[in-house]
């Protein structure tokens, strides 16, 4: 995968912006990425400040839902 544009994560419930976010991770390393809440208060959006460079990279989120439940969560992906 070319570098993502944008690092969008789906949520089935409405999220509070004070609390929920994610960071982008290379080799120890985090990626300069800035997260925002969509417009139906249910996605994270990130944007990265710069193209990520080749390498793995793991995702760590964390959310809590308008009635207050916590959760979280990593994943990873690969750009080539």
């Amino acid at each position: 995968m070319a570098s993502p544009t944008q690092i969008v994560l789906h949520f089935s419930e409405k999220l509070e912006p004070k609390f929920s976010g994610f960071e982008v991770a290379s080799g120890g390393a985090q990626a300069a990425v800035k997260t925002s809440l969509g417009k139906d208060h249910k996605t994270l959006v990130g944007v990265a400040s710069k193209p990520l460079a080749a390498g793995a990279y793991q995702v760590t989120w964390h959310a809590v839902s308008a009635d207050g439940h916590r959760m979280q969560g990593s994943y990873t992906f690969t750009v080539r």
